[in-house]
């Protein structure tokens, strides 16, 4: 579920959505955990809606409550992992840090619901769990405005000033970090649903290759890099190199990507939401 903003402080209000994504990210890895898309989570974003409720809709057997509290450079996250049919708390949190070390509550959680559902992770899971993405507190909060940003932009208004300071967030990112792999991925991501969405052109199709070349560089397992990849093969009509990362994706994860590839199919297009009623 998006985090719930307990402090009513609108410049915090990115968490809402952002840290929500970032652990969905971060799980989403597991073979042996079947992680919701943010697609889908990005509805419940400023609702009053019951948690288990939510979960029965989305047919998963836990959900994630959390909320934040967020006064000067503190902040102070709470979080109840649910078990949807019985209600009980798999786990409840509160992790109180400083604003700048965001990375370690959202590492923090992720641990945590792996531990409340007892999962069993492969070395190379256990290993990739532990090694933050990136160790710039600066460069994580420029990475979870650009996530808020592009959220708006793809489940909610497809408006080209968000895609545009998802882009501004994310190069920031890079700057701060250049060896930031989920940060370069994000960023190819912006340019290439410029021209899927319908505002870019052949050129946002070329700095998108060069920023997700870059990512998979830094981390070649990087799932959403490759995701990206697939479409730009596909505009390009390369459909033999789309089925080819396709066909590497499915060994390694072949649940998310077909998950992947449903829900990407639901996201809005910018002329889908002219049409729809106001």
């Amino acid at each position: 579920m998006p985090s719930k903003n307990l402090s009513n402080d609108a410049a915090s209000s990115f968490y809402e959505f952002s840290l929500a994504d970032a652990v969905i990210t971060e799980l989403a890895q597991l073979k042996s955990l079947v992680v919701r898309p943010s697609s889908v989570i990005v509805k419940y974003q400023g609702m009053e809606r019951d948690p288990r409720d939510a979960g029965r809709e989305l047919n998963v057997s836990a959900v994630l409550a959390a909320g934040f509290l967020r006064a000067g450079d503190r902040i102070r996250v709470t979080a109840q992992l649910l078990d949807v049919a019985t209600g009980d708390m798999l786990w409840s949190d509160r992790i109180d840090a400083d604003s700048a070390d965001i990375i370690t509550v959202q590492d923090t959680i992720a641990h945590r619901i792996v531990e409340g559902l007892r999962l069993e992770l492969s070395p190379d899971e256990k290993k990739d769990l532990a090694h933050p993405a990136t160790a710039n507190a600066d460069a994580y909060d420029e990475y979870l405005r650009g996530r808020d940003r592009m959220g708006r932009f793809i489940y909610h208004t497809l408006a080209r000033e968000d895609v545009d300071a998802a882009i501004g967030h994310f190069k920031r990112a890079t700057e701060l970090d250049p060896n930031f792999a989920l940060a370069w991925s994000a960023l190819g991501g912006c340019y290439s649903n410029l021209v899927r969405k319908g505002f870019g052109d052949s050129e946002d199709y070329h700095h998108a290759e060069e920023a997700l070349d870059k990512a998979l560089i830094l981390d070649p397992k990087n799932f959403e890099a490759r995701m990206h990849m697939v479409f730009i093969h596909l505009s390009r009509g390369e459909k033999q190199k789309a089925r080819e990362v396709l066909s590497r994706l499915r060994r390694r994860n072949a649940k998310r990507c077909r998950r992947a590839f449903y829900f990407r199919r639901a996201a809005p297009s910018r002329r889908r939401l002219r049409k729809s009623p106001a």
